[in-house]
């Protein structure tokens, strides 16, 4: 595994020998999350700098980065930005093993006085991660409806959503980002109630039987009259 890294075999310009040596990547279920770019991982020789980038996939950050040599000893490293890593090679093959965690998103509802209640159900109340089904149920207060509803994520991003088969309730799928939920209403100008109605209803029945009655009390006040004369 030895190279001539420089040099000619000369006296005055003798071959330095060196051995270049891998960087492994280990591969569990959470490496999958991950995007990880290495330069020249197979072959890198000792005190050689060496970069490496790692870019979660959405709805994930990471947690941990361990760099070990082949006797498990820690491998110093360096980052910036917890995406762009860099470490000094070791006279070893050394393994990098990433870790990597959930990222949970906020859901912030702007509401108006016009509403009665609003409930936000996740996934039984776990918190909000990309992808997570969103429900939520709006009551809107005695004389009003829902007019629109308008859900943006962090950059101004519209978010589609639809109604369910429940009364009141709508879902949608959580991005990878902060969510706000506008929803605005409009006054119902025509309420039925049905007692109001029922009394309605019997008020004008009462006055068509006042009318009928009191039609039949004039004629018969006629008819007394005419056999009198």
């Amino acid at each position: 595994g030895t190279i001539v890294s420089s040099g000619d075999g000369s006296i005055n310009n003798p071959y330095i020998i060196s051995k270049k040596y891998s960087v492994n990547i280990e591969v569990k279920d959470e490496t999958k999350n991950f995007n990880i770019e290495i330069n020249d991982m197979n072959q890198v020789e000792y005190k050689e700098e060496v970069n490496f980038k790692v870019t979660p996939l959405k709805g994930y950050k990471v947690k941990g980065i361990r760099i070990v040599d082949i006797d498990g000893n820690e491998i110093e490293y360096n980052t910036t930005d917890n995406k762009n890593y860099s470490f000094t090679m070791p006279a070893s093959d050394v393994t990098i093993i990433p870790s990597y965690e959930r990222v949970s998103n906020m859901v912030t509802v702007e509401d108006n006085k016009n509403t009665k209640e609003f409930i936000i159900e996740v996934n039984n109340s776990r918190a909000v991660v990309y992808e997570d089904i969103v429900k939520f149920t709006i009551t809107p207060e005695y004389g009003y409806e829902v007019d629109a509803i308008e859900i943006k994520d962090s950059l101004g991003n519209l978010i589609s959503y639809k109604k369910t088969n429940k009364d009141n309730e709508y879902s949608f799928i959580m991005p990878d980002t902060d969510v706000t939920i506008t929803p605005s209403y409009r006054e119902i100008t025509e309420i039925t109630n049905p007692k109001t109605s029922s009394r309605i209803v019997l008020v004008v029945i009462l006055s068509i039987m006042s009318a009928s009655i009191l039609t039949f009390m004039i004629e018969t006040f006629k008819m007394t009259i005419k056999n009198n004369n």
